[in-house]
């Protein structure tokens, strides 16, 4: 709060940024939305699924090198600033202790918790599905912690059992897209 485009465009490419950014503690199992233009960093250790629109892009204004002792990056300082949104001010969502939410939905993709639960993938959707904690059952195989399946659209209702452990679901839409016909 109070930090102002002058105050972001001074203090970028320095190590001065961090003492502009509102710190937000890791917790396991936590969701956060962070819309475009919301400016973030992980700190040390911390491990996340992070899912984003289909751009590929990043602006860095910073890069830690002296922290982290690592090689330089180009940093994007103009872009960055033109893109920056100072009043996103997004709360973490909780960890769900169990059964299935929706975490995100918008027009690219639903991103579903399951927790303590068994579940389906929608049936026509490309899905993504991973286990975050403990282990999931996909179809009567196990999956341990970390490990992603990919379910491909033509699975109709892809079975998932996360009575021992967490699952992100990521089903991706294809609605108001484009397909090229070959």
């Amino acid at each position: 709060p109070g930090v102002t485009d002058g105050d972001l465009a001074a203090a970028a490419g320095t190590s001065r940024i961090v003492d502009l950014l509102r710190p937000v503690p890791a917790v396991a199992g936590e969701a956060h939305d962070l819309p475009a233009g919301t400016i973030h960093a992980l700190g040390a250790g911390v491990m996340v699924a992070e899912v984003q629109t289909p751009s590929d892009t990043t602006f860095r204004l910073y890069d830690w090198q002296d922290e982290y002792g690592r090689e330089s990056r180009p940093l994007h300082v103009s872009a960055a600033l033109a893109a920056t949104h100072l009043d996103a001010r997004p709360e973490p969502i909780p960890a769900l202790a169990e059964g299935r939410r929706t975490i995100v939905s918008n027009r690219y993709y639903r991103l579903d918790e399951l927790a303590g639960a068994e579940g389906s993938t929608t049936a026509g959707a490309l899905a993504i599905v991973m286990a975050v904690e403990g282990q999931i059952v996909v179809d009567d195989e196990t999956q341990s912690m970390g490990t992603t399946v990919v379910v491909p659209a033509a699975n109709p209702n892809l079975s998932l059992d996360a009575t021992r452990g967490r699952a992100l679901i990521l089903e991706l839409g294809v609605e108001g897209t484009q397909q090229q016909s070959t």
